[in-house]
């Protein structure tokens, strides 16, 4: 077993910063944006077949 090197390694905030805010806001997107390498949130698709965070 070896040591994951950390220059490797892939910072995503899972639904942004959901600790601080609402998980899938925009606000929550704000705040995890700069300390992450990408932001991941839950996309659905509404009773009109509109696609929606």
């Amino acid at each position: 077993m070896t040591r994951t090197d950390p220059d490797d390694v892939t910072l995503i905030g899972h639904r942004g910063c959901a600790g601080q805010h609402p998980e899938n806001t925009v606000a929550a997107v704000e705040r995890a944006a700069p300390r992450v390498d990408a932001v991941e949130v839950d996309v659905r698709r509404c009773a009109s077949g509109e696609l929606v965070v």
